[in-house]
């Protein structure tokens, strides 16, 4: 099974510092036939607000702070490829941001 690139505007792999209340444009340089986006982990009380999660390139808006762990799975004929980021909005008071469910690590890129 290969990765599917995950690219969170325009910029593959993880970013942990998006505003709060603005939308994440995702999108895959992964070709495939069909394209299955889902919040496998999101902050509690946060909507599964994913926009046309079936497209190569939905969005959606994180409302809470907290990390988003984001899932992709691209069908291209007998192959599957999958692939998972994490998206993060820092707590304002402390500026600390918390780790989504099943991550093991934190990937920052201020850090």
């Amino acid at each position: 099974m290969t990765t599917a690139n995950i690219q969170i505007n325009g910029v593959s792999g993880s970013n942990t510092d998006w505003p709060l209340n603005t939308p994440v444009p995702l999108t895959t340089s992964t070709t495939g036939s069909s394209y299955l986006w889902s919040l496998v982990s999101q902050p509690a009380g946060a909507p599964d607000s994913l926009v046309n999660p079936t497209l190569q390139s939905p969005s959606f808006t994180p409302t809470k702070e907290g990390s988003y762990l984001i899932s992709l799975i691209v069908n291209a004929g007998p192959s599957q490829s999958v692939g998972q980021v994490v998206l993060g909005v820092r707590e304002l008071q402390t500026g600390n941001r918390i780790p989504a469910i099943g991550e093991t690590t934190e990937a920052s890129t201020t850090d």
